[in-house]
């Protein structure tokens, strides 16, 4: 939405002065995609990831962000999340930076 928001013909007409915050999500966001909407709209973006099953927001990233973390993270556990990385298979933890399913609770 942000993207088709950026690319609109007619932006410059509209007064966006009352946008505040923006939230990305539902996929990977780029680091210039980021920079391109504080710059554009004057507003802070975050980055975050959820689903229907746990909530829409889970993990995000923080205020004043750097567009490089921003742009190539889903960010920490919101309050009262806890957040872990499993074998599919087997149910364990894997070591940090081995892929695996994240399981996401109100405590483990």
């Amino acid at each position: 939405m942000l993207i088709d928001l950026l690319n609109h013909e007619d932006l410059k007409d509209y007064n966006l002065s009352s946008l505040k915050f923006c939230t990305l999500g539902g996929s990977p966001v780029a680091p210039s995609l980021v920079r391109q909407c504080r710059e554009v709209f004057n507003a802070e973006v975050s980055v975050g990831y959820g689903m229907t099953e746990n909530s829409c927001a889970t993990v995000m990233t923080w205020n004043n962000c750097p567009p490089e973390v921003s742009g190539g993270s889903i960010g920490r556990p919101l309050a009262g999340v806890e957040t872990k990385i499993v074998d599919p298979a087997t149910g364990s933890h894997v070591p940090q930076g081995t892929i695996g399913e994240l399981c996401t609770s109100q405590g483990f």
